[in-house]
């Protein structure tokens, strides 16, 4: 799950039942991979507006996508990779809001973390000016941290360990909140919610979006 660097689409993962409806829509050229048969739709990527909620679907792959990450600085254009279960090819792509321009790529934009935030933590993407960048652990921390001042703090804790996915935490473009995935207000401690978190003042960007 990942925003947009535009600030109104939200990027997420679907399963093979959804994504199978949507086959029509797969190039064949796409679905090169000798560890499944051809035409076989296994997740897909689809894109929720956060201000109409309208949902477009963008591509359907043939394995389990794993983490979905926009590309904070080209607003339509994000980063995928295939879920760790020793069965996808352990590679990251590339690919356009609209499903087209599917390409593999060394990897997506990786922000550089300060020394001593831990090699636990789970890092994602750096906000749309490189200041700051979000992150987990595995004990259910969200992390925020400042690339130019090397300062992190910890934004929010006992997130359930037992979720479906992790946070997943993403920085929303104008640098005021943070965007997660969380099961802590779940009675199954498994299914998810979207919760936002505001950055503390001090932290802000500049811009102010209102979403």
């Amino acid at each position: 799950m990942s925003i947009d660097a535009g600030g109104e689409w939200l990027y997420f993962r679907v399963g093979r039942a959804e994504a199978s409806k949507h086959a029509a829509q797969v190039n064949p050229a796409d679905r090169g991979y000798s560890q499944h048969p051809a035409g076989e739709i296994l997740s897909g990527i689809s894109s929720f507006n956060i201000r109409t909620r309208e949902i477009r679907f963008v591509l359907g792959l043939p394995f389990r996508v794993g983490r979905i990450r926009a590309d904070q600085k080209v607003s339509g254009e994000l980063y995928f990779c295939g879920e760790k279960d020793g069965t996808n090819p352990l590679q990251t792509w590339s690919v356009r809001s609209d499903g087209t321009g599917l390409r593999t790529v060394c990897g997506g934009p990786q922000p550089k973390w300060p020394a001593g935030s831990g090699s636990v933590l789970m890092h994602h993407p750096a906000s749309s000016d490189d200041r700051l960048a979000s992150g987990s652990d595995a004990g259910g921390n969200i992390y925020l941290a400042d690339l130019h001042s090397d300062k992190t703090i910890r934004l929010s804790a006992g997130h359930k360990t037992t979720s479906a996915d992790p946070p997943c935490p993403s920085v929303s473009p104008d640098e005021t909140k943070v965007l997660i995935l969380s099961a802590m207000l779940s009675s199954d401690t498994r299914r998810l919610n979207l919760c936002i978190i505001k950055i503390p003042d001090g932290w802000q960007g500049s811009k102010q979006t209102g979403y």
